[in-house]
């Protein structure tokens, strides 16, 4: 009887330690199930702010170049506009010059 009793008894503590064994091991996979869904959700918040933060500076970038452009065209527009008043000036001293010119010769 006792050989009969050791070995079932051995099964016995088998038994109770494979099922631990098969609750550790659930619990280690729950706890790493865990770990990965933190950890994914750390990254896409982390992708999300990179996001903003880049689309922020874009934007930034955007009106940068929009006001610099926004003032050569001003500065140019305004350039030009000096340019075809001194051209019209020039133009009129010319007109006012030939209609005293011709006033002398037909001795207004």
């Amino acid at each position: 009887m006792k050989r009969l009793t050791i070995p079932v008894l051995a099964l016995a503590a088998l038994a109770a330690c494979s099922e631990r064994a098969e609750d550790h091991a659930e619990r280690t996979g729950n706890a790493v199930a865990a770990d990965i869904d933190a950890t994914t959700r750390n990254v896409s918040d982390s992708v999300d702010r990179l996001a903003e933060r880049f689309g922020e500076r874009v934007d930034r970038i955007g009106d940068r170049v929009a006001d610099d452009a926004a003032n050569r065209v001003e500065a140019h527009v305004g350039n030009e506009i000096d340019r075809a008043a001194d051209e019209a000036g020039a133009a009129l001293e010319r007109v006012g010059t030939a209609i005293r010119d011709r006033d002398d010769r037909s001795g207004r």
